[in-house]
């Protein structure tokens, strides 16, 4: 994992929060798994890129109800496969 990496995992985050529809954040998720599985992520390892921000976010509990609920997503999105 590179930094980069952990900055587009923040883009995405950044990103579902201004968006309204659950199906609009499982697609923009989808796009973001897409684009780390072809980096050769694994799902776990793009679990852990998008927990991150979480140890960040600690001290606003809005944010991390939000992580919380963007991590539900994502495990979505990664079962689809």
């Amino acid at each position: 994992m590179n930094l980069h990496d952990f900055d587009y995992a923040l883009k995405i985050k950044t990103q579902l929060d201004k968006l309204k529809l659950d199906n609009e954040k499982i697609k923009l998720l989808q796009e973001a798994v897409n684009h780390f599985r072809n980096k050769g992520y694994n799902d776990l390892a793009i679990k852990k890129l998008f927990e991150t921000e979480l140890i960040k976010e600690q001290d606003n509990s809005h944010m991390v109800n939000n992580n919380s609920r963007y991590l539900a997503l994502l495990n979505e999105v990664l079962n689809k496969k």
